[in-house]
């Protein structure tokens, strides 16, 4: 039986309204097959499916894994880039917010009101990126680093911090070293 579906790939997801018991039963078909689940990995008995937007599109088995190392590290990858454009929105909102009570002490037109308006929108923007970019770059979650042959991939697990040590005897009863 062939479907209609959102991509025009057949056997998929139909993206019929009609079919939504048929959507929500692929979908936890899909999602129950894994031990541990988290955003960005998941664990079969057999291998370690490397996830985006809840599908497997690279699997590593247990077997071409020498060893694993779980350890706290950054969420993102590029964390000092994000830091830096977090203290770049932050000084600019310091400096608008210095011309802005300069204005206020001085004003220098009758429009002052409407300057002194727009320009605290821009400073609570501007706060609330660089605020929201220096947390997401500081924050520290438990990341797993995957070593394969010629392989590296490290992968954040922040869902999965409560259940670390079931995690550790899981990937040993499959036969990889803990480190």
């Amino acid at each position: 039986m062939q479907t209609r579906t959102k991509l025009g790939v057949e056997n998929s997801i139909p993206c019929n309204p009609r079919c939504n018991r048929l959507r929500v039963r692929l979908l936890t078909q899909h999602i129950m097959k894994y031990v541990f689940i988290d955003k960005k990995v998941g664990f079969t008995n057999k291998e370690v499916c490397l996830l985006r937007n809840g599908f497997c599109f690279r699997r590593i088995a247990f077997n071409d894994i020498e060893s694993v190392s779980i350890e706290r590290g950054r969420a993102i990858n590029n964390w000092f880039l994000v830091l830096s454009m977090g203290i770049l929105a932050s000084s600019a909102a310091s400096i608008i917010l210095f011309l802005l009570f300069k204005n206020l002490i001085m004003p220098t037109s009758p429009r002052s009101a409407n300057f002194i308006g727009y320009m605290l929108m821009g400073v609570v923007f501007l706060l609330g990126l660089g605020g929201f970019a220096i947390r997401e770059s500081t924050k520290k979650v438990p990341v797993m680093k995957l070593f394969g042959v010629s392989t590296k991939t490290t992968l954040p697990i922040p869902k999965l911090e409560m259940r670390l040590n079931e995690l550790k005897q899981f990937l040993i009863l499959r036969g990889v070293k803990v480190k």
